[in-house]
């Protein structure tokens, strides 16, 4: 759907960042002044930015071609550290779904797996297309179940780790279960 309404009306690239730029900082801004996160962790706030992003990237393949991989290495690095130091620094006594370098370092771990340029018949590529739909969808739910019912706090490093593994975990019981249905 995005691709059709960026290629018919020949939407620039400036265009298409400042939308992603704008809905993430504001999906930022309202989670600082509430709890509400249905006004904010929603398909809008954060699903269409990033898939926004990987057109971008797409539209601009042969550059980012150009460019050193190791560059985008340090800069995974750079703002690795620079999240950690945020959120120390500022969030350490509000849980926030998004900070404000996650968007730059969601772009540059989407160009390293781009660069990486992953084979369509290799075992993540498979993966991916098979699981990361169910993924996206019901990771937000591990989340919410892992904030509600256990104690996070202690443990809030591992908590990405465990939301993936559950998630992969979901993935895989739910398409056995539809492939088991959809024989029958």
């Amino acid at each position: 759907m995005f691709v059709n309404i960026i290629t018919r009306y020949n939407i620039k690239n400036k265009y298409i960042f400042l939308l992603c730029v704008f809905i993430l900082y504001l999906s930022l801004f309202i989670n600082l002044f509430t709890y509400r996160t249905f006004l904010y962790r929603n398909w809008l706030m954060t699903g269409v930015p990033y898939f926004l992003i990987g057109i971008l990237i797409w539209k601009n393949k042969d550059f980012i071609k150009k460019i050193n991989f190791n560059n985008f290495i340090i800069l995974f690095i750079v703002f690795l550290f620079l999240s950690e130091i945020e959120k120390f620094l500022f969030f350490k006594d509000n849980f926030m779904e998004t900070y404000i370098f996650t968007f730059p370092f969601c772009i540059i771990i989407f160009i390293i797996f781009f660069k990486l340029n992953i084979k369509n018949n290799s075992i993540l590529a498979t993966f991916g297309k098979k699981y990361s739909f169910i993924i996206y969808i019901v990771h937000p739910w591990i989340i919410h179940i892992i904030n509600e019912y256990l104690l996070y706090y202690k443990f809030e490093f591992i908590i990405p780790i465990i939301v993936l593994l559950c998630s992969i975990i979901f993935a895989m019981i739910f398409d056995y279960i539809r492939t088991k249905i959809s024989t029958h």
